[in-house]
C-alpha cells in the first residue's frame, strides 16, 4: 500500500516529466511500428515499388525520405517539388493559395478577365535574395505595369532550382491551364549548374524529374538489407533531427546572425559565405583541371536551349506570347564591379577551383555564350540580361541572387521590352 501511495506521489510531483516521457514513448513505438511495416515489406511482401520513398506512418504520411523536407517545397511527382500553398514568413518566399510567390496581396485570385503574365524561374525569380515579397521581380513589375494599364497582373511562378526542363513541364502540365498572357522565363544558371547524370546509361534528369530519378534509385536501394535497416533507423531518429537540429539550431541561428538575402548590400560576402560553406580566406595558385570543359558545356547547352525552344513552340502554339531572358550573374558580369561584388567574385572562383578543380568563370562564360549563340539565331523573343547593370552599382545579394536594387532593374528592363514590342493591348491603357 505504502509502494502504491509512493508511486502516486512522485506521479504528481513530476506529473510534466511524465507526460513528456509517455508522448516520447508513444512516439517511439509509432515510428518503430512504420520502420518495421516497410523493413517487413522489403523483406517479405514484395511491395517496394509502391511505398518506398514516402514513409508509412500513422500520423505523418507521404514524408519523402530524401529531399525536399523542408518547410518551402513538398514532393510532386510531375515536376520533382513545388513550392507548397498559404506558406507564411513574414517576407520571404510568402506563397498563396496557388503556391504561387505572392507580390504582397496573398488573397488574389486569378481570374481570365484579367492580363495575366507569368514569370518563371528558379531562386531568382521566386526572390531569394530580396527583403520580401514586394521587391521581387515579379512585384516591381507589377508596379510599373499597373502605372501604365488596367486589369494587369504578373504572377510569381519561380521555384528555387529550377531550369529549363523543369519549366517546359510546368507550362505544359500546370501554367497553360491559368490561360496567361505573356509567360516570361528568366533562366541560366540552374542549367549552367544543373548535373546531367546517369542512370543505367541513359541521361535521364532532362527527360525525368527529379522525384522519379530519387524513386529509381530508392527502389536500387531497397534490394540490401543494410539500406532497410539503416532506413529503419532513420525513420526512428527523424522527428529530434527535424526538431532540434533543422528547427531550433537553424531558426535560432538565423534569428541572431540574420538570413540570408536581404536588401542589406553588406550582407554579400555573408551570404556568399553561408552558401559556398567557406570558413577560411580565398585560396591562391590552384591548379584547374580543363579536359572536360567543352564536352561537358556543349552538352548543357544543347539541353538547354532545346528544352527553351520546345517551351517557345508549345506557348506560342496556344497563342500566347513567350520570352526567354537569359539571367546575370557575377559569374559572367564584365562591368565594373564595386569592391564587395569583387571579394564576393574572388570567394567564389576560389571555392570552386578548391571543390572542382575548374576555373567558374571560364566555365560560366562558354555556357552563357554558347546558349546566347544557339537562341539569337532561333525565332524566340530572347533577350540576354547578362550585363544590363550599371558600373560600380551594389545589385547582388550573393553571386547569382540579387537584392532589391538589382531586381527592379531587370523589372524596368522587361517593362521596357513589353512596352516596346506592344506586348500589351492598348486598349488596357489608362485613361
Amino acid at each position: 500500500m505504502r509502494k502504491s501511495n509512493n508511486l502516486s506521489l512522485f506521479l504528481n510531483k513530476h506529473r510534466k516529466s511524465v507526460i513528456i516521457i509517455m508522448i516520447a514513448v508513444m512516439f517511439i513505438m509509432i515510428e518503430s511500428t512504420s520502420g518495421v511495416v516497410i523493413l517487413l515489406s522489403h523483406r517479405l511482401l514484395g511491395t517496394p515499388k509502391r511505398i518506398t520513398l514516402f514513409r508509412f506512418h500513422p500520423l505523418v504520411t507521404g514524408v519523402n525520405i530524401l529531399q525536399y523536407e523542408n518547410n518551402w517545397q513538398e514532393i510532386y511527382p510531375v515536376f520533382g517539388y513545388v513550392n507548397r500553398i498559404y506558406i507564411s514568413d513574414e517576407c520571404n518566399q510568402t506563397t498563396d493559395r496557388y503556391g504561387f510567390i505572392h507580390n504582397g496581396d496573398k488573397a488574389r485570385i486569378i481570374t481570365p478577365e484579367k492580363f495575366t503574365i507569368f514569370i518563371l524561374g528558379g531562386s531568382t525569380v521566386a526572390g531569394l535574395g530580396a527583403s520580401c515579397n514586394d521587391q521581387t521581380i515579379s512585384a516591381h513589375l507589377e508596379r510599373l505595369l499597373q502605372s501604365r494599364y488596367k486589369n494587369i497582373e504578373v504572377i510569381n511562378a519561380g521555384v528555387a532550382g529550377y531550369f529549363s526542363a523543369k519549366e517546359l513541364l510546368r507550362i505544359s502540365n500546370e501554367i497553360l491551364f491559368y490561360d496567361p498572357d505573356i509567360i516570361i522565363d528568366i533562366g541560366g544558371t540552374n542549367d549552367f549548374e544543373h548535373e546531367i547524370s546517369n542512370y543505367g546509361g541513359r541521361k535521364f534528369t532532362y527527360f525525368i524529374s527529379e522525384y522519379d530519378r530519387q524513386l529509381f534509385q530508392t527502389l536500387k536501394l531497397t534490394k540490401s538489407i543494410k539500406w532497410s535497416i539503416g532506413n529503419l533507423i532513420y525513420n526512428l531518429t527523424k522527428f529530434t533531427e527535424f526538431t532540434y537540429t533543422r528547427f531550433v539550431l537553424e531558426k535560432g541561428w538565423a534569428f541572431l546572425t540574420g538570413r540570408a538575402g536581404s536588401d542589406s548590400r553588406e550582407n554579400i560576402i555573408y551570404n556568399v559565405k553561408k552558401i559556398m560553406k567557406v570558413y577560411k580566406s580565398p585560396a591562391k595558385n590552384i591548379t584547374h583541371n580543363e579536359r572536360n570543359l567543352e564536352i561537358e558545356m556543349r552538352e548543357k547547352i544543347l539541353y538547354t536551349t532545346s528544352y527553351i525552344k520546345q517551351a517557345n513552340a508549345l506557348v506560342s502554339g496556344m497563342g500566347k506570347k513567350y520570352y526567354y531572358i537569359l539571367q546575370p550573374t557575377l559569374l559572367t558580369d564584365t562591368r565594373k564591379l564595386p569592391p564587395m561584388e569583387k571579394e564576393a567574385l574572388n570567394i567564389v572562383k576560389s571555392e570552386f577551383s578548391k571543390k572542382m578543380g575548374v576555373d567558374i568563370v571560364r566555365h560560366a562564360d562558354y555556357f552563357w555564350k554558347g546558349v546566347d549563340e544557339n537562341l539569337r539565331n532561333s525565332s524566340i523573343n530572347y533577350y540576354n540580361f547578362t550585363n544590363i547593370f550599371p558600373d560600380k552599382e551594389e545589385v547582388y545579394s550573393d553571386y547569382v541572387h540579387y537584392n532589391d536594387y538589382g531586381n527592379l532593374l531587370i523589372a524596368k528592363k522587361l517593362y521596357q521590352i513589353l512596352i516596346n514590342d506592344r506586348a500589351i493591348p492598348q486598349e488596357l491603357i489608362l485613361n
